[in-house]
C-alpha cells in the first residue's frame, strides 16, 4: 500500500515528542507499505537529516517554514477565525505537492 505521511515537522532526530512517534511509526509502516514524506522543516540545521529518512520512504519532500511572521499570521488567524495551526502550517508549495 502505498501511504502519504503528512508531518509538520521534519520527524528526524527523534529527539522530542511528535518527531519520536512520526519516526517510528514511519519506520514501522516502512517495513510493509511505501512511504511517502511530505513535512516541514524549520531549522535548516535539520536538512542534513533527510537522508537518514529516505531509507525508509521512496520520497521525500521537505518545506522550509521560517518563524519570521508568526505573529502577523496569528493576527491573520484570529481576523479570518481560522485555527491557529492552519495559519502557521499552510504554505502552498506543500498543498500543491500534497
Amino acid at each position: 500500500m502505498n501511504i502519504l505521511y503528512l508531518a509538520h515537522r521534519i520527524p528526524y532526530p527523534p529527539n522530542k515528542g511528535e518527531k519520536i512517534r512520526a519516526f517510528h511509526q514511519i519506520q514501522y509502516l516502512s517495513k510493509r507499505h511505501t512511504i511517502h514524506l511530505c513535512t516541514f522543516v524549520d531549522d535548516p540545521d535539520d536538512l542534513p537529516y533527510v537522508p537518514v529518512l529516505r531509507k525508509y520512504c521512496a520520497s521525500v519532500e521537505v518545506f522550509y517554514r521560517g518563524n519570521g511572521p508568526t505573529l502577523l499570521l496569528a493576527a491573520a488567524a484570529f481576523l479570518r477565525r481560522r485555527p491557529l495551526s492552519v495559519s502557521l502550517f499552510y504554505r502552498r508549495a506543500f498543498a500543491e505537492k500534497v
